[in-house]
Order: structure tokens, then C-alpha cells, then sequence
């Protein structure tokens, strides 16, 4: 039972952070020359400047054939502070990485565990525990590790544990890490690995960011839930579930020593704690800002604040199940025309947002502007009357509609606008509203709801993904339901294996014209992103997509 709870947890953090990962901004056929990182500190001059205007995330640079690679070497500056404390909110219980919630994840997870190799903020690959890779424009993958690296235990990182990983990783969720055929890779020498790709695909490089690294020898599901052991620069000194983690940079690290000794997570959910932690002191970093106060964050003493888009939308995901009230096109249509996304934007997000007419994110890599013209289906604005209109035809009116959220003032604001703009249209809307672990198990049975307010996003941003793998790894509110699904299953596969980006971006449109078509979601608004940070923190930079490493930055005084 507790395998089965946390690989239901798992299977919507790897939709958001693994099966959706790859791909270029531009989307071409170009590659760069590689050259070999050596270690993982970053020397971008500080820079944390406020901005009213948030700035867009663009993609990856290479899209299949050989990554541009960076290589990043260590400051030396000496703190005169040893801790930094840093906000942090969802604690899912569990410090198993493939178990953590994506806020947990990439703030926390990066700093205990590490992958093979991860992204700078422009899309540059960073050699991590990988030293180089050969073949990365073929489907072998020889994958050179880094000697004299340890875990936290003491063990030594070796070639076995690359295989071992990915098999744990492909059993806790089936289906992903799918092109990775362990039964045709194989272990060269203590530090070389063989990996098999078959099929083909462009997505897994970028994924593999996102695998992270476990000890094969003393590898332990339920011990690793409060005693994680990873090969990152930091250890657990304490762990209170749902209050804080204590971590302390170890002595024994492969890389460069951490510059800050002490790194401090405070979990706080609830938005007004974070605001005030902020101005009181007792954390040094949050993000993001609750959309309500970034404006007043800007005031606060002592900090500086960034703002951004990213590839994060809002959304609210239909249940097309024959027994759910979201069977009918027309009674999708009613929700969607009825919602007032410009009241999400301004009451929920507090202008910190943008409207969308599309699916996913407008910034999402692969995105044209042609591509808001392939529907004559989906709803570009409210209209009241149009959604009666289908809301009659449906036969929703006088009906309950049931609505999950995930329990974030956020969610559960969204769900109350749109049960207001139902209301109007004679719908009942009635909202469930969960906790993060919950609300996962919940999302992923198809019986317990019409419609979910969820959140696509990607670390790579790229929109075939999003459009391929939020459906394919989604087939309980899709498959046996949609006549199309069959056709989209297999479009989408073979998209996400076609080497040529020319096809591929065909491809692209008849997905999201299907997916349009259908109304299989409607994204609400593209989301811009802050981050509120001690101003007199050095090297502050953010990784790809927003991510931070708290150990590459230290304090100036």
C-alpha cells in the first residue's frame, strides 16, 4: 500500500518534471560542439535586480545531436554568515526524491541527490556526475562518471548505480524513462555505462536532468523517506515533517565546499507566514511570492526581487469518463466559456499573470503564433450566453459539477471564481479541496471528479511535450472514452521519437489541433513567477526554468 501511495504521488510530479522534458527553443536540427564541465560552482557576477517587467524563460539549445555544454568552476569567496534559510512550502512527508512535491523537489532534492548532468538558465548543459557522454546524436549513449565521487554513506559512485536508478525510476512509474532499454545497455568498467536508447528520442536527454542518483548497494525505499542518501553537497541534519529540514554541507563532497555550511527549509503553506518570515527575518529567500504581495515584497528592507515568466499555466483539466458530467464537448464548452479568466488574473494572480488563449503556455518552446488559429473549438473568451447555450445542450443545468484542487489559496480561489461564473449559467459547482498528497491520489482516479484546477508546466517547456505526455500518461480520463485517443496515443509517440525537427513540428500542430478540438483542457493564463532574495547574498543565479542552487551562492559580508 505505501509503494502504491507514492508512486501515485510520483506519477503527476513525473508529468510535470520528467515525461515532459526536451527538446530546443528554436526547435532545429543544429548541434554544437561539447566540451567538458569540471565542476558545478557558478561564477555569474551578482544579479538580482527588481523588475517590473518579468522576463520569458526561453528553451534548451540543442534539440538532439551533440548539447552546447558549459563548463562552470568555483568561486572562493568565504561567508561570514554560515546559514541561509530558505521558504519552502507542500512537504509531501517524504525525502525520496521520486516522492517529494515539485516544490520540494527542486528546491530540496537537487541539494541532497544530483543527476548526471542538469541546465543553466539558458538552456546550457552542466556536466554533474557524468564527466562527459559519447553518442548523443545516436541511440548509445556511452556515459562517462566522474571518479572519486561518494554518496553521503560513504559508498562509492560507480557505473552500477546508473542502471539500478533508472530501473527503480521505470518501476515506480511505468512508463517513464520508456526509451531507456536496460536489457540492451550494459556496464563497461567501474565508471562507464552503456545506455540504450530504443526507441529513439530527443526528450530523454533533458529528462535525465531530472533522474537522480541512488546508491544501488544499500538503496533503501523506506529508510531513504527521512535518511536520504544522495552524492550531493549537502546532508540532513534534521527533518520535522511539515516543519522544517535542516541541511549541512558535507566535508566530504566531490566538488566545491558549499559556501554556505547551514542550508534551512522552513515549510510554510500558508501565504500570509511567508510574507511575514520574509519581512521578519527568519528566512532569506522566498519563492515564489504569493501573487498578492510581490508589489509590497518590493518594499521590504534588505531584499531585492526578480519576476518572470515561465512555462507554467493554470488549467482546468476535464474528466471525459462516460460516467462524468465533462463526457460531452458541450458541456466542456459551458465551463470553459462561462470562467472568467480575467477575474483569475486579477483576484488569484493579482495581475501577476497574462491571458492565454491556448492550451499550455504561449512561451512554451515550439509555440507560433499560427497555432491560435487551428481551432474554430476553443473558447478565446468568456461569453455567457454561448455558455448557457452549451450548458443546455449538455444538460448541466440544474447538475453538480464536482471540482478537486489541491488545497492552495490559489486552486481554491480559481474554483470559487468559476463557481460564481457557473452560478450564472444555472451549473453547481462543488469543490473538493485537498491536501498535496491527497489531491494527487485524488487526481488520478478518475471516478472522484468532473474537472481539476492543475497546473501544466516543464523544466524544457516544450509544448509537444506537454501536449503529448499530460495525455498519454493520463489515459484514465481519456482512454475508452475518446474515440480519438488511440490516434492521438500513437501520433504522440511517434512524435516524441522522430528525430527530424521539420516533422516533428507538423506533428506539433495536428496534436494541439486535436487536443484543441477536443477540449481535453482549458488553460487559464500564462503565470509570471518572483523570487524575493537577501540582497546581500553573491552569486545569485537562477537554473533552468526558475531552479535554484543555494550552494553556489554565499554571503558578501
Amino acid at each position: 500500500m505505501k509503494k502504491n501511495v507514492r508512486r501515485l504521488l510520483a506519477l503527476l510530479l513525473c508529468g510535470i518534471m520528467l515525461f515532459a522534458i526536451a527538446a530546443c527553443s528554436k526547435d532545429d536540427d543544429s548541434g554544437s560542439t561539447s566540451t567538458s564541465g569540471d565542476a558545478q560552482t557558478s561564477t555569474t557576477p551578482d544579479s538580482t535586480p527588481s523588475s517590473s517587467e518579468p522576463t520569458t524563460y526561453t528553451g534548451a539549445a540543442a534539440d538532439g545531436g551533440e548539447p552546447d555544454v558549459v563548463e562552470i568552476g568555483g568561486g572562493t569567496e568565504e561567508s561570514a554568515r554560515d546559514t541561509l534559510t530558505v521558504a519552502i512550502s507542500q512537504d509531501s512527508g517524504s525525502l525520496l526524491s521520486n516522492a517529494m512535491s515539485q516544490p520540494w523537489l527542486t528546491s530540496v532534492g537537487r541539494h541532497i541527490y544530483e543527476p548526471l548532468w542538469d541546465y543553466t538558465v539558458d538552456g546550457k548543459m552542466v556536466y554533474i556526475l557524468a564527466e562527459s557522454v559519447d553518442g548523443w546524436d545516436s541511440n548509445v549513449w556511452t556515459i562517462h562518471l566522474r571518479q572519486g565521487v561518494y554518496f553521503s554513506n560513504g559508498k562509492e559512485l560507480t557505473a552500477e548505480d546508473v542502471p539500478f536508478t533508472i530501473e527503480y525510476y521505470k518501476a515506480y512509474v511505468p512508463g517513464q524513462y520508456r526509451e531507456f532499454n536496460l536489457e540492451k545497455s550494459r556496464v563497461i568498467d567501474r565508471y562507464t555505462f552503456e545506455l540504450v536508447l530504443d526507441p529513439y528520442g530527443f526528450a530523454p536527454q533533458y529528462g535525465a536532468s531530472q533522474l537522480y542518483i541512488y546508491n544501488a548497494e544499500t538503496f533503501d525505499e523506506d529508510d531513504m523517506v527521512l535518511n536520504p542518501v544522495g552524492t550531493g553537497p549537502y546532508a540532513v541534519s534534521e527533518y520535522v515533517v511539515n516543519s522544517h529540514l535542516n541541511l549541512v554541507a558535507r566535508d566530504d563532497y566531490w566538488g566545491n565546499a558549499p559556501r554556505i555550511k547551514n542550508l534551512n527549509f522552513r515549510n510554510l503553506n500558508e501565504d500570509a507566514q511567508k510574507v511575514n518570515a520574509l519581512q521578519s527575518g527568519l528566512v532569506d529567500v522566498l519563492s515564489p511570492i504569493p501573487s498578492q504581495d510581490i508589489e509590497y515584497a518590493k518594499t521590504i528592507s534588505g531584499f531585492d526581487v526578480m519576476e518572470f515568466y515561465t512555462t507554467s499555466c493554470p488549467n482546468l483539466t476535464f474528466n471525459i469518463q462516460p460516467h462524468s458530467t465533462m463526457h460531452t464537448l458541450d458541456a466542456r464548452l459551458a465551463i470553459s466559456y462561462a470562467m472568467d479568466t480575467q477575474a483569475i488574473i486579477s483576484l488569484v494572480y493579482f495581475d501577476h499573470a497574462r491571458t492565454n488563449p491556448f492550451p499550455v503556455s504561449i512561451n512554451c518552446n515550439g509555440f507560433e503564433q499560427d497555432m491560435l488559429t487551428l481551432s474554430d473549438v476553443y473558447p478565446k473568451s468568456q461569453n455567457l450566453e454561448l455558455a448557457k447555450e452549451h450548458a443546455e445542450k449538455a444538460g448541466l443545468v440544474g447538475k453538480d459539477v464536482i471540482a478537486i484542487t489541491n488545497g492552495t489559496p490559489a486552486y481554491v480561489t480559481t474554483a470559487e471564481i468559476l463557481q460564481a461564473n457557473l452560478k450564472e449559467i444555472g451549473v453547481n459547482l462543488v469543490i473538493n479541496n485537498y491536501d498535496a498528497a491527497s489531491y494527487t491520489a485524488v487526481y488520478n482516479d478518475a471516478t472522484e471528479y468532473d474537472l481539476a484546477v492543475f497546473t501544466t508546466g516543464s523544466p524544457s517547456g516544450l509544448a509537444l511535450s506537454m501536449f503529448s505526455n499530460y495525455v498519454i500518461w493520463g489515459p484514465n480520463r481519456y482512454k475508452d472514452a475518446w474515440p480519438g485517443y488511440d490516434y492521438y496515443f500513437a501520433l504522440a509517440n511517434a512524435s516524441m521519437a522522430n528525430p527530424i525537427a521539420s516533422e516533428r513540428r507538423e506533428q506539433l500542430y495536428e496534436i494541439a489541433k486535436l487536443h484543441m478540438d477536443e477540449l481535453l483542457w482549458f488553460g487559464i493564463c500564462d503565470l509570471s513567477t518572483s523570487a524575493a532574495i537577501n540582497k546581500e547574498l553573491g552569486d545569485v543565479t537562477l537554473w533552468y526554468n526558475g531552479g535554484m542552487r543555494f550552494n553556489d551562492w554565499y554571503w558578501k559580508s
